[in-house]
């Protein structure tokens, strides 16, 4: 009952109001790794899958409308026949807007734009699940280290009570990713992470009053550090006679941040991009070299 309780109030929170997000997902690129020397480059696209029906500047009224764009890179090294190394990088374009605007009584809506950089590195251990030696355990401990940035708009342009907000923060995010990866065949692969992250915001520069803050909940990354939940599902898919290519599909998912986060006048959470859909191409250069 209490957990009921807490689902329908968020949900009414979130859709009442006008959130902001602290953080975007990586897309999640499988190694598939079995022995030494096994290299793998990846670089893939990520989408909001609402961004495919939904209009930001459209003129129906739905409440909320928002979108997520961006791409991912990842180099993977087996250092020996259990370890290995992890480099990546990701770049985000977002974009939401709202029809109401908390920081000003006389607009009619807002949309916040959001710009995310990040790099991170890696150190994993794998080894096999059963004797057959076709499906893999691996586990990936690292950290990563970007920018964070996002415009807030007030709507209509010519409010003349609403000015541009700005909002920049260096971000340093910690993980720890388990993987259950399958090889069904050559051609068809499919892996299982549930990944945990905490993420710091530092630096922090912000044209928002600290009332302003306070509305948003802003206020409440300051020395704190904020840990999420990042599952991904991922699929791969081969061909024969190229074992050196393979398409990539993945669900990427986040939670919110875990600590309840709501200010005293009932403002909206901090929260998480809940899902992302990457689609990508993997290449693994020594393929098949043991043949």
């Amino acid at each position: 009952m209490r957990l009921c309780i807490a689902v329908i109030l968020s949900i009414v929170l979130f859709s009442c109001s006008s959130p902001r997000y602290v953080n975007s997902p990586a897309a999640y690129n499988a190694t598939f790794f079995k022995e030494r020397g096994d290299f793998k480059v990846a670089a893939s696209g990520s989408i909001n899958p609402g961004r495919i029906v939904q209009d930001i500047d459209g003129a129906d009224s739905d409440g909320e409308r928002n979108y997520s764009t961006g791409l991912d890179g990842q180099v993977a090294y087996a250092l020996t026949n259990n370890f290995m190394v992890t480099v990546g990088g990701l770049y985000r374009n977002e974009t939401d807007r709202f029809d109401e605007d908390e920081l000003s009584s006389g607009s009619t809506g807002s949309k916040v734009k959001y710009k995310r950089y990040m790099v991170d590195a890696g150190v994993g251990f794998y080894l096999p699940m059963g004797r057959s030696k076709r499906h893999y355990f691996n586990i990936i401990a690292g950290a990563g280290f970007g920018n964070s940035r996002h415009t807030d708009y007030g709507m209509p342009d010519s409010v003349p009570t609403r000015m541009t907000r700005n909002y920049k923060a260096n971000v340093a995010k910690f993980y720890l990713q388990p993987a259950f990866n399958f090889s069904f065949s050559e051609q068809f692969r499919m892996s299982l992470s549930p990944k945990i992250s905490g993420l710091t915001f530092s630096n922090i520069k912000t044209d928002y009053s600290s009332v302003e803050e306070s509305t948003l909940n802003l206020d409440g990354v300051r020395g704190r550090t904020m840990m999420v939940f990042e599952p991904s599902i991922f699929f791969q898919v081969g061909f024969k006679n190229a074992d050196w290519i393979k398409l990539d599909i993945g669900m990427n998912f986040s939670t919110p941040p875990f600590y309840l986060n709501v200010s005293d006048d009932g403002g909206p959470e901090l929260y998480s991009r809940g899902f992302l859909l990457s689609l990508g191409t993997s290449f693994y250069p020594f393929a098949g070299r043991n043949k």
